[in-house]
């Protein structure tokens, strides 16, 4: 017969020992992104790590087949309430799933915080990555201030002012990755995203997106086009829309957003 003590005491061991690995495991994901033969390498089987991931104490996403990374749950730091007319807004723009043009003009700015707020909260659920463009560096922020009040999420600032090696950082964060929001001048419209989600234009109209050095562009034009390359939805949010955004309205390329209760909302 089996003694009972040695049986309990080889049970208690095997415990003891599977929770100091699962502990070992969380703090050296709190260290770094992790790989598959990094976990090999540090004896950490699939089997621990589905055991965690079971657990809620962390996170995976899977890239690609053999690289995955590892990040902490994203946290709401204040709640907010949706009406049934932006949830329903907010899900006419997500489900196509695809490239679509969407205007904002002048509305109720109580109803447009809460817009874009539920907006970013859907997309961070999906764990894509947002842009945010602005003309101005103090419009940074504005919009960092804010959301910070409502996300508790990794958000990177870009503007000119920066110097190279803060730059190139934020650069290698963004394609790795490592934030969840990018706001920033007219130059982040080139920065490499991982997975990028939704792309927003605050005052599309300004003369500021326009590149009149050397080589001339501008850079409403060139996140339209990017959004329509990476087959996702693009913001144009502006109180006097350019010609050119009201031409696409009316030939039913861009969509207008209207959250008044008595008309459609799109037409």
């Amino acid at each position: 017969m089996i003694d009972e003590k040695k049986y309990k005491f080889a049970v208690l061991k095997r415990r003891k020992n599977k929770k100091s690995k699962n502990f070992n495991l969380l703090f050296f994901f709190k260290k770094k992104n992790t790989v598959n033969k990094v976990l090999e390498k540090h004896h950490f089987s699939e089997l621990i790590l589905k055991t965690i991931i079971s657990q809620k104490s962390c996170k995976t996403y899977f890239y690609n087949k053999n690289t995955f990374y590892v990040h902490k749950n994203y946290l709401i730091k204040k709640n907010f309430f949706l009406n049934e007319k932006i949830i329903s807004i907010i899900d006419k723009i997500l489900i196509k799933n695809c490239f679509t043009s969407w205007l904002i003009t002048k509305t109720n700015f109580y109803l447009k915080v809460k817009f874009y707020l539920g907006l970013i909260k859907e997309l961070l659920n999906k764990n894509l990555q947002i842009l945010i463009l602005v003309p101005f560096i103090k419009d940074i922020y504005k919009i960092l201030f804010f959301l910070k009040k409502y996300f508790n999420v990794h958000i990177d600032i870009v503007h000119s002012e920066l110097n190279d090696e803060i730059y190139l950082k934020k650069w290698i964060r963004t394609k790795s990755g490592k934030n969840s929001i990018i706001i920033g001048t007219k130059n982040s419209v080139f920065f490499p995203f991982l997975k990028l989600g939704l792309i927003i234009i605050n005052e599309e109209h300004h003369l500021n997106y326009r590149n009149m050095d050397r080589c001339r562009y501008n850079v409403r034009d060139i996140a339209i086009l990017r959004a329509y390359k990476e087959n996702i939805p693009i913001i144009l949010d502006s109180n006097t829309p350019s010609l050119r955004t009201l031409y696409n309205i009316l030939h039913k390329k861009c969509f207008y957003i209207n959250f008044m209760k008595n008309k459609k909302i799109f037409f």
